[in-house]
């Protein structure tokens, strides 16, 4: 019987999300939107708010329908309060060919390539900023790339 009513209590903790959050992971706040580039839905973006002063960085990745959420500490759960350089990179996949036993290396993999201006992976030139409020229950950051 004891080890069922433990067995129950853990359960019921890590289900409900009772877990604590660590003092300097609280204060993040939503922060979501959408990336597209010359009106299209930009898949598989890395979108990085880079601090502007000291701080942490966010980042995440977009969906199919350019959709992204920040994630600072834990999945999803934002971007601190402050002042943001944002970035947005995609790149190529690189696959290595052919593999196996029997494979030899004819020449190295080549570098993934960003399929973005280059301008939009430099935090000084991409022009991308935002401002994430303390106060706000939710941010939309939307991010409408050209040429």
């Amino acid at each position: 019987m004891r080890h069922g009513t433990v067995l129950l209590l853990a359960s019921c903790l890590y289900f409900t999300g009772c877990e604590a959050v660590p003092e300097h992971q609280k204060g993040t706040v939503p922060v979501t939107g959408v990336v597209t580039f010359s009106g299209s839905p930009v898949a598989g973006a890395t979108v990085t708010f880079l601090a502007a002063k000291d701080g942490r960085s966010a980042s995440a990745i977009t969906d199919a329908q350019g959709l992204y959420a920040l994630t600072t500490f834990r999945r999803g759960d934002g971007a601190l309060p402050g002042d943001y350089n944002v970035i947005v990179m995609k790149f190529e996949v690189v696959t290595g060919g052919q593999t196996g036993k029997n494979y030899v290396p004819v020449q190295e993999t080549p570098e993934p390539k960003n399929q973005l201006p280059a301008r939009y992976g430099q935090p000084g030139k991409s022009g991308l900023k935002a401002t994430v409020p303390a106060d706000a229950k939710a941010n939309a950051f939307d991010f409408a790339l050209s040429p």
